[in-house]
């Protein structure tokens, strides 16, 4: 008969159902009753043999019910598990992504700050450079200083007290430059305003203005459209008008130039003086303006020769122009005026070319 042996399903044991072939029996041996005491144990033996029969292992290909729908229900939590993963990946990717350019961002960042500092350091060097060349600078100014004060002191212990000079201005000695006449005509138009010409000019008269001498006549022209007298015949010590008048020049209007000639040479034989130089300075940038002229560029020259011939009034030029024909008509009048035509360029020029040209025509023979 068949036995079944059942295990339990929850220890994933299997359930086999074993046939177990009937063997035959061997006769039991007939043995006197004395006997009886070996026989007993060895039929006990074999029905135990009988009862329970080995068990056989079933083959490895044998698959059970269980053991499928196992199988078949991991099948979704591996497919779950492969798709998070492949989702972690591509994360990680991204943030791996993220940081590269992160990085990169940084690393330019701080090669623009290292290119930042660079270049401050050399502003502080260049700093530290001028501060040192300012220091060495007030180093020897305040020697220098200290030098002249000294010299200074020394001249005035070997200077008697009662001891003065006898020619105060070293630049217009009276013994060596005959009294001056000197009169300012002034072209004020619009152009003159330009490229510094005007301040120029007003500096020029200023450092000419300090050597004058009160024997010295001083008179200023302003000329545009219209023609203004600002001063008439004042004495060269007067330095505080002769300033004031010079800085309340303003710059305005048209170039009418031989008007204002005209009235300059009438102005100057009312302040003549004999046996001095009486001398026009005129001041322009340009041609005279055509409208309104009252005379043709011939009749002004001989208009100019005339009164140099006659009174022996000259006529310098101070030319600011960039104007070829202008140069060229102010040249021709600084000649037929026996005077000079005079070019200032910079603040250098400005300190003495007026005070060279006075000297010029003042000098005693």
């Amino acid at each position: 008969m068949p036995t079944t042996i059942t295990i339990n399903p929850n220890d994933d044991t299997k359930v086999v159902r074993v046939y177990l072939k009937p063997t035959k029996e061997p006769e039991p041996e007939l043995v006197a009753l004395n006997t009886t005491e070996k026989v007993v144990p060895e039929i006990i033996e074999k029905e135990e043999q009988k009862e329970v029969a080995p068990i056989s292992e079933p083959t490895p290909t044998t698959t059970t019910k269980v053991e499928e729908n196992k199988i078949e229900d991991t099948k979704p939590q591996e497919n779950d598990r492969k798709a998070s993963l492949d989702s972690l990946q591509i994360v990680m990717a991204q943030i791996e992504a993220e940081k590269a350019k992160m990085e990169l961002e940084l690393a330019k960042a701080n090669l623009e700050i290292s290119k930042k500092e660079n270049e401050l350091l050399a502003k502080e060097l260049e700093l530290s450079k001028k501060d040192a060349e300012i220091n060495n600078t007030n180093s020897q100014l305040e020697q220098t200083k200290q030098n002249y004060e000294t010299q200074i002191e020394l001249l005035k212990e070997n200077t008697p007290e009662n001891t003065t000079p006898k020619e105060t201005n070293i630049e217009l000695s009276r013994t060596e430059y005959a009294a001056n006449n000197v009169l300012f005509l002034i072209d004020i138009s619009s152009s003159m305003a330009k490229e510094n010409k005007m301040e120029l000019l007003k500096e020029s008269i200023k450092n000419l203005t300090s050597v004058l001498r009160d024997i010295d006549n001083v008179s200023l022209i302003a000329y545009n459209q219209k023609t203004n007298v600002i001063l008439e015949g004042i004495s060269g010590a007067d330095k505080g008008s002769i300033i004031n008048a010079i800085d309340s020049l303003q710059n305005y209007g048209l170039t009418y130039g031989v008007r204002g000639l005209q009235t300059a040479y009438d102005l100057l034989n009312y302040h003549y003086i004999g046996n001095g130089n009486n001398q026009i300075i005129l001041a322009t940038d340009g041609l005279f303006s055509k409208v309104n002229a009252l005379m043709t560029e011939n009749e002004l020259n001989k208009e100019v020769k005339k009164h140099v011939k006659e009174m022996g009034i000259k006529l310098s030029v101070i030319g600011f122009g960039q104007d070829e024909e202008g140069d060229k008509l102010m040249q021709k009048l600084a000649e037929s005026g026996s005077g000079q035509y005079i070019k200032i360029k910079n603040p250098w020029e400005a300190r003495t070319v007026l005070i060279d040209e006075i000297k010029l025509n003042s000098k005693k023979l």
